[in-house]
């Protein structure tokens, strides 16, 4: 039998790796410039988009196409969640598109988010339209807390100080006020006082001194009925004395006057007609009054 002879081989050597060093470089500069370029374009890009969503926003509120504005600026948030201008515009339009379909609650909460971050000229009217949320929807105690805010920042602030009297008011007939029964009085009689031609304020501080004086300063109640009837009478000539032009302020007198069966009413009414025919609550209220004449 032949055996084959087997070669013995040699012993292998370690296969040696070189690193090209200038490719290396040249591939991390590649690497760093490529990242860099592509989150450069990419911030890049997300700014144009959302510049491009911010002004549709605007275009749609222009066009007072509110809840669009208020979608558009939403999106907006998601891409630029630190731009306060932007929190301050969706409370806005959102306001606008739907705080009157029963959603004033979100509205509110847009509102105080954007006043977290709005700038300090635009708090004031943040606060104010807040103040009217507020009472819109029964949250008089916090209604109060936001009046009183604004007034120790600008104490004849009028706004401010009509949104306190009714949020006092407010939280007396809901059984909330833990304050002097005065105080409640004092505050309409310093609303008017800043706020003369207030409609809404005058007709309530009247109210107070022919029916609730109870809430009137200790001086006013201490008065006859007879007394705080005239004074309640003379808030409400002094209204019209202040805008004998505006129909609605004769509306309003004549309102009291129906509510009081006192004279003088019906030519309230015709002096409203006169000034605005087509005054669509003067209409209502002539109507109204029709119907109960024989």
């Amino acid at each position: 039998m032949k055996f084959q002879a087997f070669r013995t081989l040699p012993d292998s050597q370690p296969t040696k790796h070189y690193v090209n060093r200038s490719a290396l470089l040249a591939s991390l500069i590649g690497i760093v410039v490529l990242t860099g370029g592509g989150y450069l374009w990419y911030q890049f890009s997300l700014s144009r988009n959302a510049k491009t969503l911010y002004d549709y926003a605007e275009q749609c509120a222009e066009k007072k196409d509110y809840p669009a504005a208020a979608a558009q600026f939403a999106r907006y948030r998601q891409f630029c969640p630190n731009d306060a201008m932007a929190r301050v515009r969706l409370a806005e339009t959102y306001d606008l598109a739907y705080s009157k379909l029963g959603r004033a609650q979100q509205t509110i909460e847009l509102y105080q988010e954007a006043l977290g971050v709005a700038q300090e000229q635009q708090k004031a009217s943040i606060c104010g339209r807040l103040g009217e949320l507020l009472l819109e929807t029964r949250q008089y105690v916090v209604a109060a807390d936001e009046a009183e805010a604004m007034l120790k920042q600008d104490p004849k602030n009028a706004q401010a100080a009509i949104l306190h009297a009714k949020a006092l008011y407010g939280q007396v007939r809901q059984g909330t006020f833990k304050g002097k029964p005065g105080d409640v009085g004092a505050s309409f009689e310093i609303a008017l006082s800043h706020n003369p031609g207030d409609r809404d304020t005058a007709l309530i501080l009247a109210r107070i001194y022919r029916k609730e004086s109870q809430y009137l300063s200790a001086a006013a109640y201490a008065q006859r009925v007879a007394e705080r009837e005239k004074a309640a009478d003379q808030i409400m000539d002094r209204l019209v004395a202040l805008h004998p032009q505006q129909p609605d302020v004769y509306l309003t007198r004549y309102q009291y006057r129906q509510q009081y069966h006192l004279p003088g009413a019906d030519d309230d009414l015709k002096e409203a007609r006169r000034l605005d025919p087509e005054n669509l609550d003067v209409r209502i209220a002539r109507a109204k009054q029709s119907l109960l004449d024989p």
